[in-house]
């Protein structure tokens, strides 16, 4: 665990500027998960003007995941942050309103490329199983050794193009 010390160091400034801004460390956290939270929705609202339609699913999948594997790289506190035990009911309420943009976002593109007969609700959650997916293999992806990280993310991305290939039929 980072000490206040070693926060003010890495902030450039002395403990006690540090302590003008914030009572403790656990407001400090509270403050930066806050704003990766707010990245976090950046990076979502960058997937909204893509054409999933008129994509090949695999230069799709290759677009998003990207992004995310991009910005959990360059945050790689994130999950801690948020795993933490003193996540305030404003933080908490902030990453459930992320997840609702992002399983809506992916369910709107999933609706784009299915076929007719699917429903809603199938194309909901199909989004919830992708997400699910890039879940389970992101800390894989982000601690693989620098030699496997392209191979560990390629098979990411094939396990999501296969699922979503078979779940929506050839014409995804």
């Amino acid at each position: 665990m980072a000490t206040t010390n070693a926060i003010a160091v890495e902030a450039g400034v002395s403990p006690g500027t540090l302590y003008q801004f914030f009572r403790n460390k656990g407001q400090i956290a509270e403050a930066l998960a806050q704003r990766l939270v707010q990245r976090l929705g950046e990076v979502q609202a960058s997937i909204e003007p893509l054409d999933a339609r008129g994509q090949p699913l695999a230069v799709l999948v290759e677009s998003i995941t990207a992004r995310f594997m991009a910005f959990h790289r360059a945050n790689p506190a994130f999950e801690a942050l948020l795993l933490g035990a003193d996540t305030s009911a404003e933080l908490a309420g902030s990453m459930q309103a992320l997840y609702a943009d992002l399983l809506a976002r992916l369910q709107e593109i999933i609706r784009s490329r299915a076929p007719a007969s699917v429903p809603t609700e199938r194309c909901r959650l199909i989004a919830e199983v992708c997400i699910l997916i890039f879940k389970a293999m992101l800390q894989t992806a982000l601690q693989a050794d620098p030699l496997r990280v392209s191979s560990v993310e390629a098979e990411l991305k094939l396990v999501l193009v296969s699922y979503l290939g078979s779940a929506l039929g050839s014409g995804a």
